[in-house]
């Protein structure tokens, strides 16, 4: 299953180049499986030490907060879709780091509805680079 960027787009408020979803790979009422592909045409991604390339914590964690974005969008009512109602970080309790990937790495994005009260839902995800742990936590998110 590869959804194409434009029904993304109709979800989550963000485009190229701040759109960072490539592909969505599997979608459940419950998680999804997203593909980012670290490339040059990601440099606002990446930053350089010496010769080498690398992702930036907050650009991760931003891969996986829109990965959930579009997960909680697809859960929302037509109504809502149509109104516009945004997603919104509300905080982290737990976040773990692993390896920083470089250009050139496919990232593997998984994200877990494990708990929704009304408009906020908790959220857990991790990123995977081959079958190296990227990223792995918790996220709060509120729909408004």
């Amino acid at each position: 299953m590869s959804i194409p960027i434009e029904p993304i787009e109709q979800i989550i408020p963000h485009r190229a180049p701040f759109l960072f979803i490539d592909d969505v790979l599997e979608l459940t009422s419950d998680f999804i499986i997203c593909r980012k592909h670290i490339s040059m045409k990601d440099s606002y991604l990446v930053y350089k030490d010496g010769a080498n390339f690398y992702v930036s914590e907050a650009a991760l964690i931003e891969c996986l907060l829109q990965s959930g974005a579009y997960l909680m969008g697809m859960n929302s009512t037509t109504s809502d879709i149509q109104e516009g109602k945004q997603k919104y970080f509300v905080g982290s309790p737990r976040v773990k780091f692993g390896i920083i990937p470089n250009l050139g790495d496919v990232l593997n994005i998984w994200v877990e509805i494990t708990k929704k009260i009304g408009q906020k839902a908790r959220l857990q995800g991790e990123i995977l680079c081959q079958s190296d742990l990227v990223l792995e936590g918790v996220f709060m998110v509120a729909e408004m």
